[in-house]
């Protein structure tokens, strides 16, 4: 019974109350839909080159420290191929969109970015 009250409290706090109303589902299946196309850029399609993966790590850095980002925008997509950086995932508005194209730009300097990222559906 205590394990459970712990467990309950550790939840709670975590923002994993299920009593709130406006609380947003961690299942995001339909979100990850457009992963399923055979085209469409996921992270298993990062490149191992040092120098991808240092532009990976230095904009997703950038973005956790950004703390007017939303959660959603802090975990967006990014996956770096040969030089293009591409940007997947939902965000909560356009003004996220551009901050994140932005931090991405100044980040890769002359590469390219292809931003596929969506403002989310308020």
């Amino acid at each position: 019974m205590t394990r459970q009250l712990i467990i309950s409290a550790l939840l709670a706090a975590a923002g994993c109350d299920s009593d709130d109303p406006d609380a947003k589902s961690a299942d995001n299946t339909k979100n990850n839909a457009a992963d399923r196309d055979a085209v469409a850029k996921t992270p298993l399609d990062q490149s191992q080159d040092g120098e991808d993966v240092d532009l990976t790590a230095n904009i997703r850095s950038q973005l956790m420290e950004d703390d007017s980002l939303s959660r959603d925008a802090r975990n967006v997509k990014i996956v770096t191929t040969e030089g293009l950086v591409t940007l997947r995932g939902p965000v909560a508005s356009e003004g996220e969109r551009n901050t994140i194209a932005r931090i991405a730009q100044l980040a890769a300097g002359s590469r390219r970015i292809d931003n596929q990222l969506e403002v989310s559906a308020q």
